[in-house]
């Protein structure tokens, strides 16, 4: 998708006809409306406000949206998808802005050049990425990567060289190690049983960093891979399935 060239704007409004007072400039720094999540706490903040004003409206055509509005704010959410992808987001480690919702499902225009080999040699996909709805409780979820079943201790592979950057545990993920490609390409693998490389290490491709295990939040053996591009989690299936070999 396209981005607009943002507007160059000097906020207080001013023509060049009269000197600003320097306080304003301290008031509203220029960076401000470069900084993306303060003019996202703005627009939210305008919004919030909006809805507040209408919510008070003493007319009975508002009445009807005034319902929907006090649903809206009364009803029991699970915010429990939204906490663990938060949880997730903080295991990567990237310079570049970590957005925590930002979402390519569809990487035709990010695919990685190289061509990449699958991090198992066999195996099957029990659970592709995007949106899915949880059997347990009925809530959707996200699923950040794909889940390849295979056998226990069956060696992972790094699908491109690249250096070690993480090695670590999580209580859902379980054993994990991250890869940095470089180009801000990014592969994460989860549920090891064992790893077998260190923070700082360099690796080829094909090289053997891990064994698939059964720890983190699993009923069977089986590995978790994430794919993130220029900071975006991308569908690692695709990936894959457009430049990879066995």
């Amino acid at each position: 998708m396209l981005e607009r060239s943002p507007l160059k704007l000097t906020w207080p409004y001013n023509d060049g006809q009269l000197p600003l007072p320097s306080s304003w400039s301290r008031v509203w720094p220029k960076h401000w409306l470069k900084n993306k999540q303060i003019v996202r706490s703005l627009i939210c903040g305008g919004i919030f406000v909006l809805v507040l004003a209408f919510s008070r409206l003493d007319y009975s055509w508002a009445r009807p949206v005034q319902a929907g509005i006090a649903y809206a704010f009364s009803a029991d959410y699970d915010l429990t998808p939204w906490l663990q992808r938060l949880s997730q987001t903080m295991l990567w480690e990237s310079d570049s802005e970590r957005p925590v919702f930002s979402i390519q499902a569809k990487a035709k225009s990010t695919m990685v050049k190289q061509p990449m080999i699958y991090p198992v040699a066999a195996g099957k996909i029990s659970r592709e990425f995007g949106w899915y709805v949880s059997t347990i409780d009925n809530q959707q979820r996200f699923h950040e990567g794909i889940d390849i079943d295979t056998s226990l201790g069956k060696p992972v592979r790094a699908v491109l060289a690249g250096e070690v950057i993480k090695v670590g545990e999580d209580k859902n993920l379980g054993r994990l190690v991250q890869l940095d490609h470089g180009q801000n390409v990014f592969t994460l693998y989860a549920h090891c049983q064992e790893i077998l490389v260190k923070p700082g290490d360099r690796v080829a491709q094909g090289d053997i960093i891990a064994k698939v295990g059964q720890t983190g939040a699993v009923d069977r053996p089986q590995l978790h891979f994430e794919m993130r591009i220029d900071g975006r989690l991308i569908d690692p299936l695709a990936q894959l399935r457009g430049s990879a070999t066995k």
